[in-house]
Protein backbone atom coordinates (compact mmCIF):
# COMPACT_ATOMS: atom_id res chain seq x y z
CA UNK A 1 0.00 0.00 0.00
CA UNK A 2 3.21 2.48 0.02
CA UNK A 3 1.87 3.83 -3.49
CA UNK A 4 -1.70 4.79 -1.80
CA UNK A 5 -3.03 8.17 -0.61
CA UNK A 6 -4.33 8.24 2.95
CA UNK A 7 -7.41 8.43 1.72
CA UNK A 8 -7.00 5.05 -0.89
CA UNK A 9 -5.69 3.29 2.61
CA UNK A 10 -8.99 4.31 4.58
CA UNK A 11 -11.58 3.69 2.43
CA UNK A 12 -11.05 -0.35 2.37
CA UNK A 13 -11.29 0.08 6.45
CA UNK A 14 -14.53 1.69 5.89
CA UNK A 15 -15.62 -0.86 3.61
CA UNK A 16 -14.57 -3.86 6.13
CA UNK A 17 -16.34 -1.79 9.18
CA UNK A 18 -19.45 -1.22 7.25
CA UNK A 19 -19.64 -5.12 5.92
CA UNK A 20 -19.05 -6.29 9.89
CA UNK A 21 -21.66 -3.68 10.73
CA UNK A 22 -24.44 -4.83 8.27
CA UNK A 23 -23.81 -8.63 9.77
CA UNK A 24 -24.91 -7.28 12.96
CA UNK A 25 -28.24 -7.62 14.28
CA UNK A 26 -30.46 -4.95 13.54
CA UNK A 27 -29.31 -2.11 15.81
CA UNK A 28 -28.23 1.87 15.37
CA UNK A 29 -24.34 1.59 14.40
CA UNK A 30 -22.11 4.56 13.64
CA UNK A 31 -18.77 4.13 12.15
CA UNK A 32 -16.35 7.20 13.10
CA UNK A 33 -13.56 8.41 10.69
CA UNK A 34 -11.19 11.00 10.70
CA UNK A 35 -10.73 11.28 6.85
CA UNK A 36 -13.35 14.04 5.32
CA UNK A 37 -12.44 12.94 2.00
CA UNK A 38 -13.16 9.04 2.32
CA UNK A 39 -16.49 10.14 4.02
CA UNK A 40 -17.88 12.51 1.30
CA UNK A 41 -16.23 9.45 -1.48
CA UNK A 42 -18.66 7.02 0.28
CA UNK A 43 -21.84 9.41 0.11
CA UNK A 44 -21.48 10.14 -3.67
CA UNK A 45 -23.38 6.84 -5.25
CA UNK A 46 -21.71 8.16 -8.53
CA UNK A 47 -18.20 7.87 -7.20
CA UNK A 48 -15.25 6.71 -9.78
CA UNK A 49 -13.78 4.90 -7.09
CA UNK A 50 -15.40 1.00 -6.74
CA UNK A 51 -14.86 0.73 -3.00
CA UNK A 52 -16.16 4.05 -2.21
CA UNK A 53 -20.02 2.91 -4.45
CA UNK A 54 -20.06 -0.40 -2.21
CA UNK A 55 -19.95 1.18 0.74
CA UNK A 56 -22.61 4.30 -0.45
CA UNK A 57 -24.45 0.88 -1.69
CA UNK A 58 -24.43 -0.70 1.99
CA UNK A 59 -25.18 2.99 3.86
CA UNK A 60 -28.31 2.83 1.81
CA UNK A 61 -29.48 0.01 1.94
CA UNK A 62 -29.11 -0.61 5.36
CA UNK A 63 -30.47 2.66 7.64
CA UNK A 64 -29.33 2.26 10.72
CA UNK A 65 -25.72 2.03 10.04
CA UNK A 66 -24.23 5.93 9.81
CA UNK A 67 -20.66 7.37 9.18
CA UNK A 68 -20.00 10.18 10.72
CA UNK A 69 -16.44 12.34 11.20
CA UNK A 70 -13.97 12.29 14.06
CA UNK A 71 -11.26 14.54 14.62
CA UNK A 72 -7.98 12.95 14.58
CA UNK A 73 -5.36 12.96 17.33
CA UNK A 74 -7.04 14.51 19.95
CA UNK A 75 -7.32 11.61 22.74
CA UNK A 76 -10.20 9.70 21.25
CA UNK A 77 -9.37 6.41 22.48
CA UNK A 78 -11.26 4.56 19.72
CA UNK A 79 -9.54 6.35 17.09
CA UNK A 80 -6.09 6.57 19.05
CA UNK A 81 -6.45 2.67 19.36
CA UNK A 82 -7.19 2.29 15.46
CA UNK A 83 -3.72 4.52 14.58
CA UNK A 84 -2.32 2.59 16.69
CA UNK A 85 -3.29 -0.83 15.17
CA UNK A 86 -2.97 0.63 11.53
CA UNK A 87 0.87 1.52 12.52
CA UNK A 88 1.35 -1.68 13.78
CA UNK A 89 0.15 -3.57 11.04
CA UNK A 90 2.45 -1.23 8.69
CA UNK A 91 5.63 -2.13 10.27
CA UNK A 92 5.08 -6.09 10.95
CA UNK A 93 5.94 -8.88 8.47
CA UNK A 94 2.24 -9.54 7.74
CA UNK A 95 1.26 -9.58 3.91
CA UNK A 96 0.37 -6.11 2.96
CA UNK A 97 -3.84 -5.72 2.77
CA UNK A 98 -4.42 -5.49 -1.31
CA UNK A 99 -5.31 -2.33 -2.49
CA UNK A 100 -5.48 -1.36 -6.35
CA UNK A 101 -2.76 1.24 -7.41
CA UNK A 102 -4.26 4.85 -7.89
CA UNK A 103 -4.87 5.47 -11.68
CA UNK A 104 -2.24 8.56 -11.04
CA UNK A 105 0.49 6.35 -9.96
CA UNK A 106 -0.15 4.14 -12.96
CA UNK A 107 0.14 6.82 -15.23
CA UNK A 108 3.51 8.01 -13.53
CA UNK A 109 5.06 4.69 -13.84
CA UNK A 110 4.40 4.42 -17.30
CA UNK A 111 5.71 7.92 -18.33
CA UNK A 112 8.63 7.64 -16.43
CA UNK A 113 9.25 4.50 -18.53
CA UNK A 114 8.22 5.94 -21.82
CA UNK A 115 10.88 8.95 -20.83
CA UNK A 116 13.17 6.32 -20.07
CA UNK A 117 13.44 4.48 -23.21
CA UNK A 118 12.61 7.77 -25.53
CA UNK A 119 16.02 9.05 -23.88
CA UNK A 120 18.04 5.87 -24.56
CA UNK A 121 17.03 5.75 -27.82
CA UNK A 122 18.01 9.43 -28.60
CA UNK A 123 21.23 8.59 -27.36
CA UNK A 124 21.89 5.36 -29.37
CA UNK A 125 20.80 6.93 -32.66
CA UNK A 126 22.88 7.65 -35.29
CA UNK A 127 21.35 10.44 -36.90
CA UNK A 128 19.81 13.95 -35.37
CA UNK A 129 22.85 14.69 -33.40
CA UNK A 130 23.05 18.15 -34.59
CA UNK A 131 19.78 18.40 -32.51
CA UNK A 132 20.48 15.79 -29.76
CA UNK A 133 23.95 17.70 -29.32
CA UNK A 134 22.08 20.95 -28.28
CA UNK A 135 19.27 19.19 -26.23
CA UNK A 136 20.69 16.42 -24.83
CA UNK A 137 17.51 15.74 -22.80
CA UNK A 138 14.56 14.32 -24.20
CA UNK A 139 11.21 16.55 -22.49
CA UNK A 140 7.25 17.06 -23.25
CA UNK A 141 7.91 20.28 -23.10
CA UNK A 142 7.86 22.41 -26.21
CA UNK A 143 10.87 24.57 -27.48
CA UNK A 144 9.92 28.17 -28.50
CA UNK A 145 12.48 28.21 -31.01
CA UNK A 146 11.72 30.31 -34.35
CA UNK A 147 12.23 28.74 -37.77
CA UNK A 148 15.36 30.25 -38.60
CA UNK A 149 17.08 29.29 -35.30
CA UNK A 150 16.10 25.68 -35.91
CA UNK A 151 17.89 25.84 -39.48
CA UNK A 152 20.56 27.17 -37.94
CA UNK A 153 21.29 24.92 -35.37
CA UNK A 154 20.46 21.89 -37.38
CA UNK A 155 22.07 22.69 -40.28
CA UNK A 156 19.20 22.45 -42.35
CA UNK A 157 17.97 24.29 -45.45
CA UNK A 158 19.60 27.23 -47.21
CA UNK A 159 23.21 26.03 -46.56
CA UNK A 160 24.96 24.37 -49.62
CA UNK A 161 26.11 21.55 -48.00
CA UNK A 162 22.37 20.71 -47.12
CA UNK A 163 20.87 21.27 -50.28
CA UNK A 164 23.38 19.46 -52.17
CA UNK A 165 22.64 16.47 -50.36
CA UNK A 166 19.13 16.24 -51.78
CA UNK A 167 20.35 17.09 -55.59
CA UNK A 168 19.05 21.16 -54.99
CA UNK A 169 22.63 22.59 -55.47
CA UNK A 170 25.32 20.68 -57.82
CA UNK A 171 28.02 21.56 -55.09
CA UNK A 172 28.34 21.88 -51.08
CA UNK A 173 31.23 24.79 -51.20
CA UNK A 174 30.33 27.87 -49.81
CA UNK A 175 29.59 30.40 -52.31
CA UNK A 176 32.55 32.36 -50.78
CA UNK A 177 34.79 29.91 -52.28
CA UNK A 178 35.25 28.49 -48.44
CA UNK A 179 34.50 24.68 -48.47
CA UNK A 180 33.79 24.52 -44.80
CA UNK A 181 30.07 24.69 -44.99
CA UNK A 182 28.46 24.97 -41.69
CA UNK A 183 26.67 27.16 -39.57
CA UNK A 184 28.93 28.29 -37.54
CA UNK A 185 31.49 29.41 -40.80
CA UNK A 186 28.22 31.92 -41.84
CA UNK A 187 27.84 33.03 -38.60
CA UNK A 188 31.61 33.83 -37.73
CA UNK A 189 33.89 34.13 -40.74
CA UNK A 190 31.91 33.96 -43.90
CA UNK A 191 32.66 37.41 -46.06
CA UNK A 192 29.12 37.10 -47.75
CA UNK A 193 27.69 37.46 -44.11
CA UNK A 194 29.96 39.54 -41.99
CA UNK A 195 27.43 42.17 -40.98
CA UNK A 196 26.10 39.12 -39.08
CA UNK A 197 29.38 38.23 -37.71
CA UNK A 198 29.68 36.76 -33.95
CA UNK A 199 33.25 35.87 -31.89
CA UNK A 200 34.50 33.00 -33.55
CA UNK A 201 35.42 30.11 -30.53
CA UNK A 202 38.27 28.06 -31.02
CA UNK A 203 38.04 25.18 -32.54
CA UNK A 204 37.86 22.98 -29.23
CA UNK A 205 35.29 25.09 -28.49
CA UNK A 206 32.98 25.27 -31.20
CA UNK A 207 30.75 22.50 -30.10
CA UNK A 208 29.67 24.22 -27.28
CA UNK A 209 29.59 27.54 -28.83
CA UNK A 210 26.27 26.13 -30.44
CA UNK A 211 24.90 25.08 -27.32
CA UNK A 212 25.28 28.73 -25.61
CA UNK A 213 24.01 30.32 -28.93
CA UNK A 214 21.02 28.50 -28.13
CA UNK A 215 20.59 30.94 -25.01
CA UNK A 216 21.82 33.98 -26.05
CA UNK A 217 19.04 36.42 -26.78
CA UNK A 218 20.81 39.00 -29.15
CA UNK A 219 22.37 36.61 -30.80
CA UNK A 220 19.52 34.43 -31.94
CA UNK A 221 18.25 37.82 -33.15
CA UNK A 222 20.99 38.14 -35.71
CA UNK A 223 20.93 34.33 -36.23
CA UNK A 224 17.48 34.99 -37.44
CA UNK A 225 18.47 37.98 -39.90
CA UNK A 226 21.50 35.76 -40.86
CA UNK A 227 19.24 32.69 -41.98
CA UNK A 228 16.35 34.75 -43.56
CA UNK A 229 18.57 36.98 -45.98
CA UNK A 230 20.63 33.61 -47.11
CA UNK A 231 16.93 32.04 -48.02
CA UNK A 232 16.01 34.78 -50.07
CA UNK A 233 19.17 35.39 -51.60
Amino acid sequence: MSNNTVFQAELPASKHATDHATSLPHQPTTILVDNQESIQAAANPRSRNTTSREICKSLITNKLIHISWIKAHVGYDGNEEADRLAKEAAESDRDPLSVKAPISFLISIFKKKIMEDWQSDCEDEYTGRSTFNILQKVSTQPCYWKREEILFFTGHCPFPSYLERFNFASTSICPCGNTNDTPLHYATECILTASFHMTKPAQQHAKFKLIILQNIKIQKIHLRTEISVMHTA
